[in-house]
């Protein structure tokens, strides 16, 4: 329970920094009524790179901490993040995630790249969206190769 708590309050630091309407509220709920359980949504909160960066190091320290493995990321509607802030994310996937969103976080053909790369290495994938980027038709044909190699997994680009 301490270390869940100190989990919220370091993401909650973090978003209330920005100082934008939408991360205040989440970091209200982070405060006082988010209890961690493998799953983060961030959607919508106009995150930079470096706010993703300071995120990403308090999420690394999950496994430290003895807590439940992060399994579902969203990051949608983050557009600002862009390639800077995927290729950050690619270095911290956890191999053990699920479910991945992200939808219109402003990112192309680089970050998706390293990206799809990424996800044919995870082990556990059942979700992973990522449309409204700014990928190729060339790469969105490649990333069919994770519907083969996680048969049943939703797969939207």
């Amino acid at each position: 329970m301490i270390a869940t708590k100190n989990l919220n309050f370091r993401l909650a630091f973090v978003l209330r920094a920005s100082g934008r309407s939408q991360c205040l509220a989440k970091a209200d709920q982070l405060e006082f009524s988010w209890d961690y359980s493998g799953s983060l949504a961030l959607r919508g909160m106009d995150l930079t790179p470096s706010e993703l960066s300071e995120i990403i190091t308090i999420l690394s320290d999950i496994s430290e901490q003895e807590l439940t493995p992060l399994v579902a990321l969203s990051l949608s509607y983050n557009p600002r993040l862009g390639d800077e802030g995927i290729e950050a994310l690619i270095d911290f996937l956890p191999s053990h995630i699920r479910e991945l969103g992200l939808v219109n976080c402003g990112f192309g053909n680089r970050a998706g790249e390293a990206m799809l790369n990424r996800a044919l290495r995870l082990t556990d994938l059942k979700m992973i969206c990522l449309e409204e980027n700014h990928l190729s038709d060339e790469l969105k044909g490649k990333f069919d190769q994770l519907r083969t190699r996680f048969p049943g997994a939703m797969v939207v680009v």
